[in-house]
């Protein structure tokens, strides 16, 4: 009987181990809504179907990447991890990422990611590993008072050359246009013009600043002479603006559409979206490629569960939880929108379809930045650049040129200070 007794305990042990072994812990950036929504899908859809329990914690933008640097050094991280896709590098240069899915799960990561925009792909990799996976999509985009436009005989711009030639008919009329959000005279601004030159942030091998480049220095120019010579005001908040019509072109990120769709129902039919003005190459094609940014998942090293965690990304990021996710959401939260990055839900939002088209085709031409050690860091350098332009009438190229090199110099220090961290990717 005692050695029956025994046996019981030790198999009700083991069923207990097995139980907790099957429940994954992730630090999600949401709000309460939200994650009833998410919730409802696990524990109707995945749950049941896999047998993997998930423990949500909400975690804030404002405190979270802090507090998961005190959980790593305290050994006790969560399974997987939303944060934004620079944090997520810099988790993944100290080692504290799977920095192999790819590897790991091939066949299965490459069904992931075919429905993924292509420029998120370089951002969630590094030497060919792939560390992360991009929950949404936040893209630049064009937002156009038509009314206002058509009224003064204008048309919505389709290029940067379009837009220069339309700024003195705007201001000759007391109207203006608006950069914003990932357009703001900061580093992603500088960004997205290089981009559309064929530039980048930094060199291939992501070991030094690639922004002494001709095309990112022309880009630079470019960005900065829209503030200095064709007078786009680098300290307006353009949404007002855009919504009382004294900006009837305003360039701003997908996250004020709902403010603008919703918020302001006296401007239904007299707003379009559009695509971020482009740079016409020597082809001939326009080059629309823009910021398109928003939060990451990762699995954490130290977790005990990474094969349950893919499994749980694998599924949520699917077309048809995705899917469920938006409809979800947009029937709990008014006013709301979910913009997967999952491409084939991106068609399928509750929006008028010229605005699903229009996000969807900047979300596909939009990229994210490459992250090399220490680039993150080193883009201040760039904002510092644009201001010096700006405010202190620097010659556009000297100070570009000034930041490449800062930013290269704070990339080796980096590279040495993480070298035995990067040798793991």
């Amino acid at each position: 009987m005692r050695r029956f007794s025994i046996v019981l305990l030790v198999l009700i042990v083991s069923v207990m181990s097995l139980a907790k072994a099957k429940t994954i812990e992730i630090w999600w950036i949401a709000s309460n809504e939200e994650i009833r929504v998410a919730k409802d899908l696990i524990e109707t859809k995945f749950t049941p179907k896999t047998g993997i329990e998930v423990d949500i914690k909400i975690a804030a933008w404002e405190d979270h990447f802090e507090k998961a640097l005190l959980a790593l050094a305290a050994g006790d991280c969560p399974d997987i991890v939303m944060t934004g896709a620079e944090q997520l590098f810099d988790f993944a240069i100290r080692g504290a990422i799977v920095p192999d899915l790819n590897k790991r799960y091939p066949g299965e990561f490459e069904k992931v990611i075919a429905d993924l925009p292509q420029g998120t792909w370089k951002t969630h990799s590094y030497n060919g590993a792939w560390y992360g996976l991009p929950e949404g999509v936040s893209p630049q985009l064009g937002y156009y008072r038509t009314d206002v436009l058509n009224e003064v005989g204008l048309a919505i711009p389709n290029t940067w050359d379009e837009l220069r030639a339309i700024l003195p008919k705007l201001a000759a009329r007391k109207l203006s246009a608006g950069f914003d959000g990932y357009l703001a005279p900061k580093w992603f601004g500088v960004a997205t013009f290089a981009w559309q030159r064929g530039g980048a942030m930094i060199t291939d091998d992501r070991l030094a600043s690639a922004l002494d480049s001709p095309e990112a220095i022309q880009g630079f120019i470019e960005f900065t002479d829209f503030f200095t010579k064709h007078g786009i005001d680098p300290e307006i908040q353009g949404y007002n603006s855009f919504i009382n019509g004294e900006m009837p072109i305003l360039l701003h990120a997908s996250w004020v559409y709902p403010s603008i769709r919703f918020g302001a129902p006296q401007l239904i039919d007299k707003f379009q979206l559009g695509l971020v003005p482009g740079t016409v190459g020597e082809d001939g094609k326009i080059n629309h490629t823009a910021w398109v940014h928003d939060a990451s998942w990762g699995i954490m090293k130290g977790s005990k569960h990474i094969d349950e965690s893919w499994e749980f990304l694998k599924w949520w990021l699917s077309e048809e939880i995705q899917t469920g996710y938006l409809n979800g959401k947009m029937a709990a939260i008014a006013n709301s929108v979910y913009l997967s990055a999952n491409l084939k839900t991106l068609e399928k939002a509750d929006i008028p379809e010229n605005d699903r088209k229009i996000i969807r085709e900047q979300a596909a031409a939009g990229t994210w930045p490459a992250f090399g050690v220490g680039s993150v860091i080193g883009t201040r350098h760039m904002t510092n650049a644009v201001m010096e332009v700006i405010l202190q009438k620097e010659d556009p190229e000297k100070a570009i040129r000034k930041a490449a090199k800062l930013m290269t110099d704070e990339m080796k220090r980096k590279q040495r200070e993480f070298e035995r961290f990067v040798k793991l990717l």
